[in-house]
């Protein structure tokens, strides 16, 4: 960039530090307890289906265990077939 943008890009943002940004308004107090609302609900809801599914996970995870464990058996190589 030459020496004539850069001067031209700092007066564009000297500019702009003189016209604040208009922000929307805030919303209504009712939207904010609605959302905060609805989001207690969703919260409540998955927290009470965790818990429902809870003692279902922990059984299917003790089968897991013991068939992987029935799985990974060898006999000791000790032992002589008997003829």
């Amino acid at each position: 960039m030459s020496i004539i943008h850069h001067k031209q890009r700092a007066r564009n943002l000297a500019d702009a530090d003189q016209h604040p940004l208009n922000y929307a308004p805030t919303a209504p107090i009712r939207r904010k307890v609605t959302r905060r609302i609805a989001l207690t609900l969703i919260i409540v809801s998955f927290a009470a289906v965790a818990a429902a599914l809870l003692p279902h996970v922990i059984r299917r995870s003790r089968l897991l265990s013991l068939q992987r464990q029935c799985l990974e058996y060898s006999p000791p190589s000790t032992l002589d077939r008997v003829r």
